[in-house]
């Protein structure tokens, strides 16, 4: 079988299984609608497809759509248009998956089946060889003006529908159910699966951080460990930085405040002059953690944290997986639903290096001049900016302009 998309041949990166096929151990699969909802519940999988007959009804897809990773409509004859017609009601219904046509299908029937909504077509070995690349090529080219790229609206119907087929929403939908009943290090292996492009974890050397980077690192994923070195961190964080890199024999990249716009606030306010007001502690972390953060996640897909919600109120909605709609990226949070105490028995039980800093009542640890330990009876993050008065303190990387978390729809155009 070959796999046409935009025009061109291309690898195929699903397995078909027939339902006497024992599931793999991993890898995207796609399976009859029978089995369906066991390939769901099996969490080794990095997605999940259904094939169907032209004939199937949307209804009974409904439950599973917003999981699915793909569908693939079966063409059984040349003549029989009926395919068209479910790849609409799926995409009126909201299906914002890769839908497939297979079967005998030629050229000439191309765009009218991206019109519907088709992203790839799978044709049959001879029919490759007897239509060959060129001609698909060529029935894309030959579209009307509204197919076109570069039209007013600004994208093609093609390049519309390819966007949507793998808009980040979509990635979210179908990841977060899966997440849930996993520990750490089979969410971040199946992240790395199904999350295409660079994704970033950066750590400030707390304890969670410690753990998610315990778990990056033991199973090798390819997830890039950064930091963000302020300038005025704790001797204790700078030390635990050199024995983690020690510890796991990688480097642990850093991102620095750039120099002028750092001197001039210096200049404007003192070197500590955060303590004077709410306005210029949010200045002075802009300028030493929001800025470099943002150079460190330039052309990442997918940004890794160690949030947790229960630890301030301002986190109590932090979900495992949910959009940075600012950054326009995946924002995972793989500790969302874990506890200090869950937390602190993995990091004993792995012998996983720690700040000394938590054992001197340093629950969270951020800057030196702006961190001290905790008081009897205080929330966790409450040594934090403590002369500031806000329940809701944070220093502004994950936090959008009006102060509140970053997550909810992507922006229109985002990727």
């Amino acid at each position: 079988m070959a796999l046409v998309s935009d025009g061109a041949f291309i690898a195929d990166e699903w397995r078909r299984l027939a339902d006497e096929e024992s599931l793999p151990g991993a890898g995207k699969v796609i399976v009859s609608l029978g089995r369906v909802a066991s390939a769901l519940a099996d969490s080794r999988h990095a997605a999940v497809g259904v094939y169907v007959a032209n004939t199937a009804d949307p209804k009974a897809l409904a439950d599973f759509l917003p999981r699915l990773a793909l569908v693939d409509i079966a063409f059984p004859a040349f003549t029989d248009g009926r395919g068209f017609s479910l790849a609409r009601l799926l995409r009126r219904q909201g299906y914002a998956g890769e839908l497939r046509a297979s079967g005998r299908l030629a050229p000439d029937q191309y765009l009218h089946a991206i019109g519907c909504g088709f992203d790839a077509i799978e044709i049959p070995d001879d029919l490759a060889a007897h239509h060959g690349e060129a001609n698909w090529g060529k029935a894309l080219d030959a579209r009307s003006l509204s197919y076109q790229r570069g039209v007013a609206a600004g994208r093609s119907i093609l390049e519309r529908r390819r966007k949507a087929s793998h808009a980040k929403p979509s990635l979210v939908e179908i990841l977060a159910p899966r997440l849930a009943p996993l520990d750490l290090d089979h969410r971040l292996r199946l992240a790395r699966e199904v999350i295409p492009g660079r994704i970033v974890f950066t750590t400030s050397f707390g304890i969670e951080d410690q753990l998610v980077t315990h778990s990056i690192f033991t199973q090798g994923l390819e997830i890039d460990v950064v930091t963000i070195d302020t300038g005025r961190l704790f001797e204790e964080t700078i030390a635990l930085w050199e024995k983690t890199e020690a510890r796991y024999a990688r480097r642990i990249h850093a991102a620095y405040s750039q120099a002028l716009p750092l001197a001039d606030y210096v200049a404007e306010h003192g070197v500590n002059g955060f303590y004077r007001s709410v306005e210029n502690r949010k200045a002075c972390c802009h300028i030493r953690k929001v800025e470099p953060l943002s150079r460190l996640l330039a052309g990442a897909t997918a940004w890794v944290t160690g949030l947790r919600a229960d630890q301030s109120q301002a986190r109590e909605g932090v979900a495992l997986i949910e959009l940075d709609a600012e950054r326009r990226l995946v924002k995972l949070n793989p500790l969302a639903d874990y506890t200090r105490e869950a937390i602190v028995a993995a990091t004993e039980e792995f012998s996983v290096p720690v700040n000394e800093l938590h054992e001197k009542g340093f629950l969270s640890i951020g800057c030196a001049p702006c961190t001290r330990a905790l008081e009897p009876g205080e929330s966790e993050r409450a040594g934090r900016w403590w002369w500031e008065e806000d329940e809701k303190k944070e220093c502004g990387l994950h936090v959008g302009p009006d102060g509140r978390l970053t997550r909810g729809p992507a922006p229109e155009g985002s990727q």
